[in-house]
Order: C-alpha cells, then structure tokens, then sequence
C-alpha cells in the first residue's frame, strides 16, 4: 500500500514503538549512492526524526540512516565506514536528550570530526537547552557537544525543532565538496602536481581532476604516484586527464576490483609502469594510448593484464618497453612502430603477438620463457635475431620469416621443443652456434635462402630426418676457438657439448650440421653439396629435386 508524505508523517507520530513504524515498511531504504548525507540520532527521538528525513528526501537530498533494524558491533562498524567514506558529503545530527546519553551517537561525532567532516545539526531538545552539556556522564564526549554545537552555529548551520525542511536542504547541500586526493609538486621546478593519497580507500570510482590547488595555485596534475591507490579493494574504474605523463609503481596496489583504466590524450614522455597494477586481479584489459611507453621495474611476476592493446595512431619512431614477469599476459594487439622488439622474458601464459613491420631487431631473451606462444612472424625488415630471443618457447610450432636477410645469432632458438618443420627462406640468413639446438622435435628443415651459412652447431641435439636443400650459395662454419670461453658459460642449459673447440679436423658438411639425417633433397639446379659421411642418390620422390640417402 502507498502512502502520501502527511499520511506517512501521521503513522509515524501515532505510532507506539520504533518496530511498529519498521513493520509498516513506509520508511525508504537509505541511499547507498554517491553522495549522501550522514543522519546521526538516537532511537528514541524517531517520531521526530523519521518525518525529518522524509521531508529532506522530498528536497532531494539523499540520506543514509540507521533505520533501527540492525544492531551489535559490526553494524557499529558498517556506520563509521559510512561516515568515513569519501561519498559521505556530510552529517546531520538530530540531538535530543536521548542523543546525549548515546554511546552510539557519541561514536559518530567522534568519527565526524576525525574524518575532518562537515556537518549540521538539529537541537531538539526546546528552548533554553545548556550549551554546557552537563548532563553528558562522559566528559570527553561533552567537550565533543561543545564542540559540534560551537562550529554549528558559526557557520549557521544549527537547526532547532520545526526548522523548514528547505533551509536543512540548503545548509547541506552548500557544504564544501569532500577533498579526495592528496597532491604532492613534481617536476623541475615544482611547477606539477602529483596524486600521492586517497581520502577513502573504499571507493568505487575515481576521477584524477587535470589541476589541484597547491599553495592557492592551481597547477596541472601529470599522474599518480607509488601506492596512491593501494589497497582500494572496492575501486572499479579510474580515468586519468589530459597531460598525464606518470602511472608510478604499486599506484594501482591491491585494487582487486580495478576493471578499468581510462587514459587522457598523455604529455610528452609519457610512460605507464606495469608494476603498478600488482594485485589488480579484474583488470583483464589495458588499453595503452598512442606514444605511451610501457616498463617494468623489477622481476615481480603479474597475473594482470592478459591483455594489452595499444591504442592506433602512434606516430613515434622509437618507443620501449618492458613486460618481463608478466604472467598472466596473453595477448599484445597493436605493438606500436619501433625499431626493437621489447621484452617478453618469462611472460609464460602469451599465445598472441604481432610484431610491427618496422622491427628490426628481436632483442636478446625477447621471449625467452614464452611457454605458450604457439606461432611467430618475424616481418621483412627483421635483420638480427639476437641470442636467446626465443629459447625455451616450449609451444612455438611455427616461425614464419619474411626478411630479405636474417642472421639468427646463437642460441636464438634453443630447447623450442615443438617446432617440426622449418623453412629458412631470405635472400641471406645465417644461423649461429646453438642457434635450433634442442629443437628435439624437429624433423624437417628447408634451406630456400640465396645465401645461407649455418654453423655446425646450429642444429645440434635435433632429430632432423630430411633437409630440402634449395638455397645457391651454403658456407658450413666450423666452431672457433674464439667461442670456448662462451659455450664454457652455458653448460648449465642442458646443452651437450660434442662438438671439439679448435680441433684439427676437416673441412665441416652439411652433414655434420644435421647429424641425424638420412635424407637430403637437393634442388636440380643446384650443385651437389659435399658429405662428410657416405650418402648415395637414388631415385626422388620429390619433383625437382635429387634425392640422397644415408648408406
């Protein structure tokens, strides 16, 4: 059943008890919203607060109250969160005799004032009423009294029963906004502002403003600093200004629910930490603006993102970045232009990348660890491969190369246990000591490069069966002397070193590069390449091609 305002107003006062009122259902639910007033009273005083409360509701002012329902210690709790949050614009206190001799009540003007909150209050208590509050047994809760009634009445907010609800309304809603951030000064100069703290950590979305006032001047704010946002466990969204050039590490610490980061068109140099994030267990997306460059202080490992997308539009030539240790990353979308490759080292769960066409360098342990990665494309200006690059990539079963002329440097390859076939096209490549070793699944290489020199080494520990042999001009390098003092540094990689550093032995073949194979397939056009252990032809079962096997 509805009823009117007055109908409800007169149920209210006719009533016997505090439960009857509650049985009737005719008070509405406190507003949970952003942006409520506190409203502090004791039970009894209900029959005159509750019509309060309905008459403020209808100036539209939300109010969140203790409607009598709940009690014990962690509904005491559950209150102070509520006044001490950073959506509570204020607190009106309705004060009667009852009020005084609340426990309750004297909680939630010390949590008031401790919270720096702005306040109203409403004297019920009739005419004549002791500013003195000697009736209060405690004495730190009257200075409290003193103290709430003083500031009251100095800045014309204290009420007195039957005060028109509008002129309640307007004192409220004239209170000052709540102060959020703590801002700290960057910059050569001091001439930035930087977001260092939060007043709330219970907050549910944050807007970082693009100025603070410092000093009574108002200067741009350019990011957030370490651990700004740590531990807001209930924070789902976050939006950065215009001219951002600062997510610092751990700004983001422990923000559990954190689904969303929106970011400003950024300033010059701009640069996001991925360490900020440590603990942001829903942040599944990040999408990185164009010009923003990504790094990564330390070696801590990162469940989130799993994925990064970067955002079109990147106009610039050099950029850098650093996801080492992230875990959870699955897919990079959108790899901005950039001479490098960045690193990858040990992101275990990435099954997705896309290198730009401007690389031209895959860096060393790029994607070392990279257990997942199923599939990569090294594009046509990729010129070196650089050791490690993608040792111990467990899962890569396809290497597309594109280029013109690779050289793939030692060890670029090592322990890619899924890999089973292999081209190597290009006008020239060059493959380095170790470069495929332990590639234990392999079983089929095609040498389709101009120019292809390959170090005796560079297959070793593999199970090639076949080489398809098609490439114009094959050089074999021995393994020098030169590289003793290195290989000397990698035995703990599991690598089986059976090969003799600087032995007098003759000139190496392309057999000794691929020590298990029987069979070679050598393109008609070319000549025959020299063995070092015996191998006739016989008839071909490729078109094309010669055929010879192992005797």
């Amino acid at each position: 059943m509805s009823y009117t305002l007055e109908e409800k107003i007169k149920l209210i006062e006719d009533s016997s008890s505090l439960s009857e009122v509650q049985d009737l259902g005719i008070m509405p639910d406190p507003d949970q919203s952003d942006g409520y007033y506190f409203v502090s009273y004791s039970h009894r005083d209900y029959k005159t607060v509750f019509p309060a409360i309905l008459a403020l509701q209808r100036e539209n002012v939300k109010l969140w109250y203790d409607r009598g329902l709940e009690t014990g210690k962690s509904w005491l709790r559950d209150v102070r969160r509520h006044i001490s949050s950073y959506y509570c614009k204020g607190v009106l206190f309705f004060v009667g005799d009852a009020a005084l001799l609340s426990t309750s009540v004297w909680a939630e003007i010390y949590a008031t004032i401790k919270n720096k909150k702005h306040y109203a209050v409403v004297d019920l208590r009739g005419d004549g009423a002791s500013d003195t509050f000697d009736e209060v047994p405690d004495e730190e809760a009257r200075g409290y009294f003193v103290r709430l009634f003083g500031t009251a009445r100095g800045r014309s907010r204290l009420f007195f029963r039957g005060s028109a609800a509008a002129d309640i309304a307007a004192a409220l809603l004239s209170m000052p906004k709540p102060r959020l951030f703590t801002y700290g000064r960057t910059g050569a100069d001091g001439e930035y502002a930087i977001a260092r703290s939060v007043a709330d950590v219970s907050l549910k979305k944050a807007e970082i403003p693009a100025y603070a006032k410092l000093g009574g001047e108002r200067i741009p704010v350019i990011g957030v600093d370490e651990r700004c946002f740590a531990n807001c466990t209930e924070l789902k969204e976050v939006s950065l200004p215009d001219g951002w050039t600062t997510v610092a590490p751990q700004s983001f610490y422990n923000c559990v629910s954190l689904e969303r980061v929106t970011f400003g068109e950024p300033g010059d140099d701009a640069s996001i930490s991925l360490d900020a994030f440590f603990g942001c267990d829903s942040l599944y997306v990040l999408e990185v603006p164009a010009g923003v460059n990504l790094c990564k202080y330390d070696l801590t490992e990162l469940d989130r993102p799993e994925r990064i997308v970067f955002l079109s539009g990147n106009a610039r030539t050099e950029w850098s970045s650093d996801f080492r240790g992230c875990v959870g990353l699955r897919e990079v979308v959108g790899l901005p232009e950039t001479t490098t490759s960045g690193a990858f080292t040990m992101c275990r769960s990435l099954e997705r990348i896309e290198l730009p066409q401007s690389c031209r360098t895959v860096d060393d342990d790029a994607f070392c660890g990279c257990g997942s990665l199923r599939k990569i494309r090294l594009p046509k200006n990729v010129r070196t491969v650089r050791p490690f690059a993608f040792a111990d990539c467990k899962m890569l079963e396809e290497c597309v190369f594109e280029g013109d002329g690779t050289d793939i440097c030692a060890f670029a390859f090592l322990h890619c246990t899924s890999l089973v076939r292999l081209e190597l096209p290009c006008k020239k490549l060059s493959a380095g000591i170790f470069a495929f070793a332990g590639c234990t699944s392999l079983r089929e290489v095609a040498l389709t490069a101009e120019q292809t020199a390959l170090n005796v080494t560079a297959f070793a520990g593999c199970n090639v069966s076949s080489v398809i042999v098609c490439c114009r001009k094959l050089t074999i390098e021995p393994l020098e002397k030169t590289s003793e003092e290195f290989l000397s540094s990698t035995d703990d990689i599991g690598l089986l070193r059976s090969y003799d550093i600087g032995a007098e032995t003759k000139e190496p073949h392309i057999d000794d590069v691929f020590r298990s194979a029987k069979t070679f397939y050598v393109a008609d056009e070319i000549a025959m390449p020299g063995f070092s252990s015996p191998f006739c032809e016989t008839d071909t079962d490729r078109p094309g091609f010669r055929k010879f096997i192992k005797e």
